[in-house]
């Protein structure tokens, strides 16, 4: 099974289950991890954690990368630039 877990933002979610992953939310880690420089000091500052699987892109005994890993790279990819188009027209960012 396919499980990648993302924010409680329902189309971010949704991003994820369009390309054919099982979605959780706050499993089995909860919240993002925000640099302590910008923590509650600038508003603009958002976090999202993803959590993916090794056991999706690669052999956990060898460490060697399996077939899908560029599938998944792709995907996360794609939806980090999704993300950062999001935040830029709602003006949260300016990166």
């Amino acid at each position: 099974m396919n499980i990648i877990t993302v924010l409680h933002i329902p189309a971010h979610r949704t991003k994820f289950a369009e390309r054919g992953f099982a979605v959780k939310v706050d499993s089995p880690f909860k919240g993002a991890l925000v640099p302590a420089k910008y923590y509650r000091k600038e508003k603009a500052v958002t976090g999202i954690m993803i959590e993916i699987n090794r056991r999706l892109y690669m052999n956990e005994k060898t460490g060697c990368r399996l077939p899908e890993f560029e599938n998944i790279k792709r995907t996360i990819g794609s939806f980090v630039s999704e993300l950062i188009q999001y935040y830029r027209s709602r003006g949260t960012t300016n990166r």
